[in-house]
């Protein structure tokens, strides 16, 4: 995510005559926050400026918006990692040759099912409306009908549904 920030050297703004402000992205290494980009924007005084020429300007109207289910599927795909849920199926289960991972396939269809339940016909057109078409890009319609649906279920016995489930659990007891 993108901030806009002062100049700043040795933990003190640098002050000569105006402030400098930079549009600055970070990321982090290691834990740590690092900034990945930084654009130099000038002084107040000169952004104020261009903003006020922004009004002879004209901006294109948009051809289209793509608006995307985010908060509850996000949330629900990020404490999925956290807990291990996709690599704990995938070390208890044999890769496919083809098509989406067991792992994926089971992650979406609970998401799924705590979001917004659809029948199988209608599970690809539900992901494509979510924000998990840019977190499991090798997703696609072919695998998310009703017949890649079960052949990855197919592929689940119940002794790798309690190895996994009990990897699971013994994750989430270790996370408070």
């Amino acid at each position: 995510m993108a901030s806009i920030t002062k100049l700043k050297i040795k933990n003190h703004y640098y002050y000569y005559y105006y402030y400098y402000y930079y549009l600055v992205e970070s990321t982090r290494v290691n834990g740590k926050p690092r900034i990945a980009k930084q654009k130099y924007l000038g002084t107040a005084e000169n952004i104020a400026n261009a903003i006020d020429n922004m009004g002879s300007m004209s901006i294109p109207t948009p051809e289209f918006i793509k608006a995307l289910y985010f908060g509850d599927v996000c949330a629900l795909f990020d404490l999925a990692e956290r807990l291990g849920v996709r690599d704990s199926i995938n070390k208890h289960m044999d890769k496919r040759k083809q098509g989406l991972s067991v792992a994926d396939m089971i992650l979406l269809a609970v998401i799924n099912r705590a979001v917004e339940p659809t029948s199988k016909n209608s599970f690809y057109h539900w992901f494509e409306k979510t924000a998990l078409y840019n977190l499991i890009p090798n997703a696609n319609q072919k695998s998310l009908s009703s017949q890649g649906f079960w052949n990855n279920m197919n592929a689940l016995g119940d002794d790798q549904m309690r190895a996994i489930e009990d990897d699971i659990t013994k994750e989430s007891a270790s996370h408070p």
